[in-house]
């Protein structure tokens, strides 16, 4: 497939998307040797040429202090409360002063820089997500280029499942390999959103989440990063 203009970049990522959903649910992951399993695993792995950082890193930064944590959490929830969209599984709230006041004082562009050596410009997309009632999941996607080419995730609440149940993570598939994050409170997670496909598995058992995205454009992206892309199988 040749060059694509922005209108049909975003499509083949959706298509992606919608392929990935259709074949496979993160409640319920197949393994690598059944056909499902094999299928999603090659996809990850032609996608994964197209990364620009080669997996998901966390950290604890200093910066995320636990009163900027409170303060980001106590944002977070009075837009769940008061103005919510449920998307996907999960509810997203806007940013407000709490993040923009995050954005004022630290520069999270360098900070993203020298976790995955990827030079950004500063964050231009931002949203609460909230899992929290039992089976809130998000399934396995590309992200949308317009919201940036790297995520960053800040873990603002956790709140363990009961006793003998796992928690939810965050899933990557990296070629036939898949990894499986979990997050405490005041750790961040940095990944290439655009051609890593995640999702995040199910809460179960009185298990909560809450996080703050932010979205980066790299530098050296120019023209956009999905031109020929091929299309998922029967797009």
């Amino acid at each position: 497939m040749g060059a694509l203009d922005d209108t049909g970049r975003i499509a083949a990522t959706l298509a992606w998307t919608r392929w990935f959903r259709r074949t496979v649910t993160v409640k319920d992951l197949p393994g690598p040797d059944t056909e499902a399993g094999r299928l999603v695993d090659e996809a990850a792995a032609g996608l994964a040429g197209r990364l620009f950082t080669d997996r998901p890193r966390t950290d604890r930064p200093a910066w995320f202090t636990e009163g900027r944590r409170v303060a980001l959490l106590a944002e977070a929830r009075r837009g769940f409360r008061t103005d919510p969209e449920y998307n996907n599984g999960k509810v997203n709230a806007k940013f407000g002063v709490a993040a923009l006041e995050l954005v004022r004082t630290v520069d999270l562009a360098r900070y993203v820089e020298s976790v995955t050596g990827v030079a950004v410009r500063a964050p231009h997309a931002s949203t609460y997500l909230g899992y929290l009632f039992d089976g809130s999941a998000l399934e396995l996607h590309l992200d949308d280029e317009r919201y940036g080419d790297i995520t960053l995730l800040l873990c603002l609440h956790h709140r363990p499942p009961s006793e003998g149940r796992t928690g939810s993570r965050t899933v990557f598939l990296e070629g036939r390999e898949r990894r499986f994050v979990e997050l405490g409170e005041r750790q961040i997670l940095v990944f290439d959103g655009v051609f890593a496909p995640h999702g995040r598995t199910p809460v179960a058992g009185g298990e909560e989440v809450v996080l703050l995205s932010f979205g980066f454009r790299a530098l050296r992206n120019k023209g956009g990063r999905a031109d020929g892309i091929e299309f998922p199988p029967g797009a």
